[in-house]
């Protein structure tokens, strides 16, 4: 069970604009990989992503706290 903070941090992030995503131009890039270079980059992107969301919900954290004067 997540905590109230948790909630509302996955609450405001439904709710945030995307960036711009061009279809056409990912799909170009993953054309132009070898298998190996697919896996690889495939890796890095998970472990990216679970790093900047992490980071994320720091953060989310701190700012919440600061905001509501938690200790």
């Amino acid at each position: 069970m997540r905590d109230i903070i948790t909630e509302i941090y996955y609450l405001v992030d439904e709710k945030l604009p995307m960036g711009p995503h061009d279809p056409a131009v990912e799909r170009r890039l993953w054309d132009s990989l070898t298998p190996e270079q697919a896996s690889l980059f495939e890796a890095y992107q998970e472990m990216e992503a679970a790093r900047e969301e992490s980071e994320r919900q720091d953060l989310f954290r701190f700012l919440v706290k600061l905001g509501l004067y938690l200790p």
